[in-house]
């Protein structure tokens, strides 16, 4: 499986920075051993992209599933930089630990600053190398296992008719999704469509009521109308027979008021009248 690569391509990753640790220990003076200040970082470095590309072809030997010879083979060339940058910075470290005279400066001192960095370009060669050699195994073995069309074969062999297979499997999937969706969709617009017709048929009842509360509300109005005119007839009548009363109301005041004058002159007379028959004895006697 692809997972199984990943898991080789730490172990490089650790094997090359173990050993580019174990070179810079050694220049550094951290431990004593004339052996990791020769070649041990091409050795790891080199040892590392060679077991990375055993694993690949032997992955692809075995047509291991997810599993892309492409992938792999930039991985290679991934890691053959990394050596190379690594064995650079190794060679910056220890110019910048050493200080060299002009007169000092020979191959035998100089060669711990440049066996680094050609340590990692030995790598850096190597890397495109092997996955070339990868690519190309990959392309004769799908040669080998796919089927010619045109003369051609088809890349990937039995790798790419699975791919087919699962491409094949995801349509079928898309296309019923595809087939449920417009099946709700039509569901969905006859529901829409009845609805429209509840709302068309209730629309028009309203209609109706409101047609039959206007005509009502008409009618009460013309009832309205013609009582406002009767009560309005009766009140002018009213109005006529108040004025008639308010008249002879009038006549009767000034009647009453000429019979209390008559009645005061009435009375004067009488009073005048009791005086003149009354006898002069009556009237009390003249004092001596």
């Amino acid at each position: 499986m692809a997972t199984r690569f990943v898991f080789h391509m730490l172990a490089v990753f650790c094997l090359i920075c173990a050993a580019a640790g174990l070179k810079t220990a050694a220049l550094s003076g951290l431990i004593e051993a004339d052996w990791a200040k020769g070649w041990v970082y091409a050795a790891g470095s080199v040892g590392g992209l060679l077991w990375l590309a055993r694993a690949a072809f032997v992955l692809r030997k075995r047509g291991a599933e997810r599993f892309d010879m492409i992938v792999a083979s930039e991985s290679i060339i991934a890691f053959g930089i990394f050596s190379l940058v690594l064995g650079l910075v190794m060679s910056l470290n220890f110019a910048s630990n050493v200080a060299l005279e002009l007169s000092e400066l020979t191959l035998a001192n100089l060669r711990p600053l440049l066996v680094p960095f050609l340590e990692g370009l030995c790598a850096a060669a190597v890397a495109p190398a092997l996955a070339t050699v990868l690519r190309q195994y990959d392309a004769l073995t799908s040669a080998e296992e796919g089927e010619l069309i045109g003369g051609s074969a088809l890349p990937g062999g039995s790798g790419f008719f699975k791919r087919l297979e699962v491409l094949d499997e995801r349509l079928s999937r898309a296309v019923a999704g595809t087939e449920a969706l417009a099946t709700s969709c039509e569901e969905g617009a006859k529901r829409i469509e009845a609805a429209v017709e509840t709302l068309a048929d209730s629309t028009a009842g309203l209609g109706q009521t409101i047609a039959a509360q206007q005509a009502r509300f008409a009618e009460s109005a013309t009832s309205s109308e013609a009582e406002l005119a009767s009560l309005g007839r009766s009140l002018a009548e009213s109005r006529g027979a108040l004025e008639a009363l308010t008249g002879e109301t009038r006549a009767l005041k000034a009647a009453a008021s000429e019979g209390t004058a008559l009645l005061n002159g009435l009375a004067k007379l009488i009073a005048s009248i009791d005086r003149f028959i009354k006898p002069d004895d009556a009237r009390p006697p003249d004092r001596p």
